[in-house]
């Protein structure tokens, strides 16, 4: 069970009646928010209908841990965001989580029998309706499978199915998982500045993630330079192989499909409630791309005791490719390292490597252009474009199964199916 703050009912009960006396008030507003699926700033007409309280509060329970409240309204435009719809009838109201529709059928997908009314157009004395709510002092949390999981379902920008999918796939092996508490990260000085990012370009709850994920980056030595990933979105971020997500994060596991990415870090903003941390999520044995990796073995060279890549600047010298050369043979590799210690005073430290499986992914993430045998394969659109900055070159970025067939020298290896 992971650990959460819970709040005494008549705390619960006095944020609840401020939320039924706005709507009460108030039954309608005009929200107006930035789509990320429509790249686009939208607007929608929202009218409350009927209000419910639902989980441990409306079974009686004496401390819980939030409210659980649904939400019937008529809406006149494009769809909103859930906590979009919240903020423009009630404002802001802590440890809440809102689902539109009505218990039987909701954007929880999840159905509450024991909803109980607070407001609706028919019964407006929400001060009467909250007065006939019973306690139950041995009423208690019902369990959920989410449980399991390191955070809130509330904290993430994901569907009770999604999540309950996710736990199917880490009991399978195909993913798996560890958190970190926020308190267990030493925080590094100058972080932001340390990765490049300046910090009036993002609101504070946002900068405080970033200095999260950048000092425990830093702390367990994985390189690489700190881009925003969605041009003007500006609460996802790649770093190397790992694609952080701050804010109320969505769970993109179709990024761990590609050999480009190794890692999911979650970064919630910090609540009062938490669990506050990072949630890493990253390939199990039992991943397709880990199978289709499982016999593949690659050499490298290495220069002080790191793999040698390369910059490629000639298609953007804002964003250039970063790339590694890789060999299927020994002695094509050790050709390779003589001709690099031609290029550095210190030969001594350059050296050669080899790197199989799980150990050869984890080298490729974060890297846009994967050299094998002298042939460029591009793994991202950065990679792409610094092939096709020749125009006689034409690219494609590679699937996992086309990067690992080059390695074992085979006819391309069979598609990751769909989940």
């Amino acid at each position: 069970m992971r650990a959460e703050q819970r709040r005494t009912r008549e705390s619960l009960t006095r944020t609840l009646a401020r939320i039924a006396g706005r709507l009460a008030a108030a039954p309608s507003c005009r929200v107006e928010w930035n789509d990320r699926r429509l790249y686009s700033r939208e607007t929608a007409e929202v009218t409350a209908k009927s209000l419910w309280v639902a989980g441990s509060y409306a079974r009686g329970a004496t401390e819980c841990g939030d409210l659980d409240l649904i939400l019937e309204a008529t809406i006149n435009g494009v769809h909103p965001p859930s906590r979009t719809i919240a903020k423009g009838l009630y404002g802001s109201a802590q440890d809440t989580s809102l689902y539109i529709g009505t218990p039987e059928l909701n954007s929880a997908n999840v159905a509450f029998p024991e909803a109980r009314l607070v407001w609706s157009e028919e019964r407006p004395d929400w001060k009467a309706n909250l007065e006939a709510l019973e306690v139950d002092p041995e009423a208690g949390r019902f369990p959920r499978t989410t449980d399991a999981l390191p955070l809130r379902p509330d904290q993430l920008s994901a569907s009770i199915d999604e999540l309950e999918r996710l736990l199917e796939l880490r009991d399978s092996g195909v993913l798996k998982w560890e958190f970190l508490q926020a308190e267990d990260i030493a925080q590094a000085p100058g972080a932001l500045e340390r990765a490049d990012i300046y910090a009036e370009h993002y609101g504070a709850k946002t900068r405080d993630a970033l200095r999260l994920a950048i000092s425990h980056h830093i702390a367990v030595g994985r390189g690489g330079e700190w881009v925003q990933a969605d041009g003007s979105e500006r609460t996802r971020f790649r770093c190397g192989g790992t694609f952080f997500l701050t804010a109320y994060p969505s769970i993109p596991l179709d990024q761990l499909d590609h050999p480009a990415c190794d890692l999911l870090a979650l970064v919630p903003h910090r609540s009062r409630r938490g669990p506050n941390g990072i949630w890493f999520i990253t390939r199990g044995p039992e991943h397709p791309v880990e199978k289709l990796f499982a016999k593949c073995q690659a050499f490298y060279v290495t220069y002080q005791g790191k793999p040698m890549l390369f910059s490629d600047e000639s298609h953007s010298p804002y964003r250039p490719a970063t790339g590694i050369e890789l060999f299927r043979l020994q002695e094509d590799a050790l050709e390779h390292a003589e001709m690099e210690r031609d290029f550095v005073e210190d030969e001594g430290n350059v050296e050669l490597a080899s790197a199989a499986g799980p150990e050869l992914l984890q080298l490729i993430a974060g890297c846009d252009l994967v050299v094998v045998d002298g042939i460029s394969i591009a793994i991202s659109r950065s990679g792409q474009l610094a092939i096709e900055h020749d125009p006689e070159e034409k690219a494609e970025i590679s699937s996992a199964a086309e990067l690992a067939a080059a390695l074992a020298g085979d006819e391309v290896a069979e598609e990751i199916p769909p989940d």
